[in-house]
């Protein structure tokens, strides 16, 4: 309120107005100011240059009755970054191009006030009970409108594409979790958690990292390392692989992409480790392991002998043939019209049947090169493996129902950095729980004594969710490591004894530490070094093959358009001269 001398206390609101030919106009507010860019902007001036767009009808010069076709029209900026947006609505009647309007508005306005987009709404202008505009409905619209404003970026397998924002800001995300997760798969592997045999047992695994068995190091340390890897690394890569590959709102369809990803995995097993052996005098290949495992059988790593054992070089390939497996089942289940619960249903059921191993090709008597070639397409001798089709079920679960919980869980859950913080901690503190009273996950790794299936599916899926939350307001950028976790993947098990035995080095100059928490830290910064050098290496000579075919297209392309625009130019010349 302010006191007057000719009409005592009034109340200020704040609008901006001017008196026209007897009559108050309220043309806006005075406390709207934008700052974009580092420049003030008054987003007033920016509507009333659009309020001042005259339909002309070839006539230069403005006459009162030319047509103005803006009705209304606001501006306001998006939250981060900060860009101008106009909203308009025309007159009854009037059909106006936005290309229009920009060029209008290029005439009038410096290049600091110039509208990043203007969008035409046909529907009205969101208003007030008082009439005014509602500018708070308008900025809403504005970071909707810029989100999903398409953007064109180079993917991880090298293919350019088109996403929005908003799938940006979601990558952004993903990259976070992958980055981790790969780190997870590589503490797993190279410490040899849960990957030895029990002697007196053959069918389950030793409960801990064999790497670490010494009495130089603390429990606690491999409690912790064994909290960041487990299963639950690998169904994170699943649910948030389906939930990318379900961000196209349409059906699901395989590509050639596809059938690279299965020629990567042809690959993991022949000729990759056998060109790193000889390229690198046996020092990125699993030689110890190797001879630990097959023994005195010989082999000159090209035959049958070999491939059977391929797992020792290239372990967990089957993790690529799975996805590719899953999405064409849900591809041929869009094809027959089955609807989403179905297909979830279906893959349970197929999961569920049938041994846990079936189809042993390599005694089915078959000729040496088809069970060469089957052994080599399996990943085993075996056709069949049940526990593996699990992971496939749930990335028919995730690829059709993720996305919708996603979307109804994020309008009641709280928000917030300290609520991400929860979430993260309570990831890993749900890790540690299974690393110290139910390690390894002894239903998804082998199959067997299905008394634990309810609580290791809730765990290993509850964890990657809970992290996933919390990295969504992580401002690290991991897109170097997340966009490379395909190559860190194919080439980390040629590595594996060389970190094995830094694993074990770091085990006996650390063992002077009380607290155990220096071996965990130097651990994860060697695997950390690892997915930032050798892993992005081996990424990119993967993809070389269609960075190269990206390159040329483009170059074609880009030669086609000079052509194009030189033959006017020449056609003139020759008129010129003739």
């Amino acid at each position: 309120f302010v006191e007057t001398e000719s009409f005592g206390r009034l109340y200020a609101t704040g609008d901006l107005g001017r008196w026209t030919q007897g009559v108050l106009e309220v043309i806006g507010r005075i406390d709207r100011q934008l700052k974009v860019n580092g420049v003030r902007v008054e987003p007033e001036e920016v509507e009333s240059a659009l309020l001042k767009y005259i339909i002309r009808d070839g006539d230069p010069e403005p006459q009162k009755d030319h047509v103005r076709p803006v009705a209304r029209a606001g501006v306001v900026a998006t939250s981060s970054p900060q860009q101008l947006v106009a909203f308009v609505t025309l007159r009854e009647g009037i059909h106006l191009q936005v290309a229009d309007l920009h060029k209008h508005c290029e005439s009038l306005l410096a290049p600091a006030y110039l509208p990043k987009q203007i969008v035409i709404l046909r529907t009205g202008m969101p208003s007030l009970p008082n009439g005014k505009i509602n500018f708070a409905e308008l900025k809403a619209m504005a970071d909707e409108l810029i989100l999903e404003a398409p953007k064109t970026v180079l993917d991880s397998l090298g293919q350019m594409r088109s996403m929005s924002k908003w799938a940006l800001l979601e990558n952004e995300m993903i990259h976070r979790c992958y980055a981790f997760w790969m780190v997870g798969v590589l503490l797993d592997h190279y410490a040899m958690c849960a990957m030895i045999t029990d002697p007196s047992d053959p069918s389950r695994s030793l409960p801990s990292c064999t790497a670490l068995a010494s009495s130089k190091v603390a429990p606690w340390s491999e409690a912790l390392i064994r909290s960041i890897g487990n299963d639950q690394d690998l169904f994170g890569f699943i649910m948030l692989g389906a939930y990318q590959d379900s961000r196209r709102g349409k059906r699901l369809r395989l590509s050639w992409i596809d059938l690279y990803i299965l020629g990567i995995y042809l690959f993991m097993a022949m000729p990759l480790p056998q060109v790193c052996n000889g390229l690198t005098a046996g020092f990125a290949y699993p030689t110890e392991t190797w001879q630990a495992k097959v023994g005195s059988m010989k082999t000159d790593g090209w035959d049958q002998a070999y491939m059977e054992q391929a797992d020792v070089t290239s372990g967990h390939r089957w993790y690529l043939l799975m996805i590719v497996q899953a999405k064409m089942f849900v591809a041929l289940c869009d094809l027959a019209r089955i609807p989403a619960w179905a297909q979830v249903c279906i893959a349970a059921l197929w999961s569920c049947m049938g041994p846990m191993y079936g189809g042993d090709v390599c005694q089915a008597g078959l000729g040496p090169d088809a069970k060469f070639l089957l052994t080599w397409l399996l990943d085993s001798c075996w056709m069949w493996i049940r526990w593996v089709e699990w992971y496939a079920t749930f990335y028919v679960f995730c690829f059709h129902y993720l996305r919708p919980i996603v979307a109804w869980l994020s309008q009641r859950l709280p928000k917030g950095p300290t609520w991400a913080c929860l979430a993260t901690a309570s990831s890993m503190l749900l890790g540690m729980f299974m690393a110290l009273f139910h390690y390894p996950s002894v239903v998804l790794e082998s199959g067997e004594n299905t008394r634990w299936l309810i609580l290791e599916l809730a765990a290993t899926m509850l964890q990657p969710a809970l992290f996933a939350m919390g990295t969504s307001y992580w401002t690290v950028n991991a897109g170097w490591w997340g966009n490379t976790t395909l190559g860190c993947y194919v080439v980390h098990f040629l590595f594996r004894d060389r970190m094995t035995e830094l694993f074990r080095n770091l085990a006996s100059l650390l063992s002077w530490d009380s607290t155990g928490l220096l071996l965990p830290a130097a651990m994860l910064l060697a695997c950390f070094a690892f997915t930032s050098t050798v892993g992005p290496f081996g990424h990119y000579l993967l993809i070389l093959p269609q960075l190269s075919w990206a390159y040329r297209k483009k170059k074609t392309g880009h030669q086609k358009r000079s052509s194009r625009k030189s033959r006017p130019l020449l056609c003139m010349l020759w008129k010129v001269l003739g």
